[in-house]
């Protein structure tokens, strides 16, 4: 286990942290440049080395080659996800072969025993564990019970790092090789696997003291270290909801809605979206297209019985441009756009209702709503936006994707802007959750102003876009069936539900 040396915390984190408030508090992943001083610091204390099998870490491609690593989990350890003390850098989740990686962070997951560890220090740790001329790492003492729970955690005796660590020791052991040669004199940076070089030799790593290489080689930044490349830890390397507990809660009652919405924790929320938009599946990489071929028509479904899935298809077939408020058009592209990369893997994501794009070429993730019986008033508002704000996570995380599939399918340019979130639906399913009657009311609470308060917050955090709007003439009974699917007789006009008092404010009608 090669370990790391004595960490010093980047100024930029320190100074990140002491902004903690009562109205904030620090949270992981970190945004871009807090998360690039930090991995710059780990990587001069490790020697540029994984922390656990000591190979040499490649930077260009942040997530799959390495990941910064929370020794404690984090799902486990919450109040030490951003102490700096707990966190390492371990190879990747990806191999040289582009297969999933089997050793290190990635075989460690979410297991740890607090009392039955090693602690990652340099040399100490190391000091634990001898290799043997077959490659094989044992413990330094028989018995050492600790040492040998990490070998087996971190799967440390995996095939191709006993060949890489009997490589190396019969080239020492041929005397081809010395301690000098572990160490690189242009970046300062160790080679891979000096820790088990050095312990043969009775040597340590020496303690790294100059970080010019950073600047001299990279400038400062990490080759294709960009917050939208980032997979934070091998915890969220795979998609699953239950990581998302805020983002994909699916109950909120009409009791109390108020004071549920209120209770939201935006810190929570706001990391649990960088942390979605880091770990998203990619179809793409799926080898999967986004934009599947969908031809407006649902045989499959009851005409007699609208759906939420009957008016976006019909308001895809109208295949006109809706007006925005503020000025400008969107364009509705798709309907049921799918997100996952793998159907088992990523179950739960769910599809994007409606994906449209702005005139000025900003993807807009819509998720409808329409309330189907008058008893009835359908999902609540703050729902809508949970699922809208997960799937712009997603789509975020995969625009340029997107962006290259809109280029050739509807020959229009993408920004990289984050896509809009647009809560809509139908006047009266909109009614149906501000104008409840006085008992309903009492019980539910005041809860625009909270909603919209909230949603102010996340657009100032986030740097989204979040509309609510409503649709006139676009209610389910409105909703035709021709051979070609669910249709619309007109194009809807569309209001903006204001913060201030919850009413609504003509758009305009759609244009062609």
């Amino acid at each position: 286990m090669r370990g790391c040396h004595a960490k010093e915390m980047p100024r930029e984190l320190e100074d990140w942290l002491a902004l903690e408030s009562e109205d904030w508090s620090p949270y992981y992943p970190f945004p871009g440049n807090i998360r690039q001083a930090v991995v710059g610091a780990l990587h001069i204390a490790q020697r540029g080395l994984c922390v656990y099998c000591g190979c040499r870490l490649d930077m260009r491609r942040p997530g799959k080659s390495y990941h910064i690593e929370h020794f404690r989990p984090q799902l486990r350890f919450e109040e030490l996800s951003t102490d700096f003390a707990n966190l390492f850098l371990s190879c990747g989740q990806e191999t040289r072969d582009g297969n999933v990686a089997e050793t290190c962070g990635t075989a460690k997951d979410n297991d740890f025993n607090e009392h039955c560890h090693v602690e990652p220090e340099y040399p100490q740790c190391t000091g634990r564990f001898r290799f043997l001329l077959n490659g094989n790492a044992a413990p330094h003492e028989v018995g050492d019970m600790a040492a040998e729970t990490m070998i087996a955690l971190l799967n440390l005796n995996h095939g191709e790092l006993r060949k890489d660590r009997e490589e190396l020791l019969f080239a020492i052991d041929a005397e081809s090789l010395d301690i000098t040669d572990f160490i690189d004199p242009a970046s300062g940076l160790a080679q891979g696997y000096a820790h088990v070089a050095c312990s043969r030799l009775d040597g340590v790593i020496p303690k790294m003291e100059s970080t010019a290489y950073l600047v001299h080689e990279i400038g400062g930044a990490f080759p294709g270290d960009s917050e939208r490349e980032l997979v934070e830890d091998c915890s969220v390397i795979e998609f699953s909801s239950r990581q998302f507990p805020i983002l994909f809660r699916e109950r909120w009652k009409t009791t109390c809605l108020a004071k549920q919405i209120q209770g939201i924790d935006v810190n929570g929320l706001c990391a649990e979206f960088d942390k979605l938009r880091n770990a998203a599946p990619s179809r793409s990489a799926a080898g999967k297209r986004y934009f599947v071929g969908h031809d407006g028509s649902l045989q499959a479904k009851d005409p007699d019985r609208p759906s939420e899935e009957h008016l976006a298809i019909a308001l895809w077939n109208l295949k006109k441009r809706l007006p925005r408020p503020g000025g400008g058009w969107e364009l509705v592209l798709d309907y049921q756009f799918p997100l996952q990369g793998s159907a088992r893997a990523d179950r739960g994501l769910g599809k994007v209702d409606l994906l449209g794009a702005t005139d000025q070429g900003r993807l807009v993730v819509v998720e409808l709503k329409v309330r189907r019986a008058r008893s009835s008033r359908g999902d609540a508002p703050v729902l809508a936006l949970m699922e809208g704000l997960r799937y712009a996570a997603v789509v975020h995380a995969n625009d340029r994707d997107i962006a290259a599939e809109a280029r050739t399918r509807f020959d229009i340019e993408v920004s990289d802007e984050p896509p809009i979130v647009q809560v809509l639906g139908p006047e009266s399913w909109w009614d149906g959750w501000r104008d409840m009657s006085a008992s309903t009311r009492r019980a539910a609470g005041q809860w625009e102003p909270r909603f919209f308060e909230l949603s102010a917050r996340l657009e100032a955090r986030l740097g989204i876009v979040i509309e609510c709007l409503s649709l006139e003439g676009a209610e389910l009974e409105d909703i035709t069936w021709r051979a070609h699917g669910p249709r619309l007789g007109h194009a809807p006009k569309m209001h903006m539900i204001h913060r201030a008092e919850g009413n609504a404010r003509d758009v305009g009608p759609a244009t062609g």
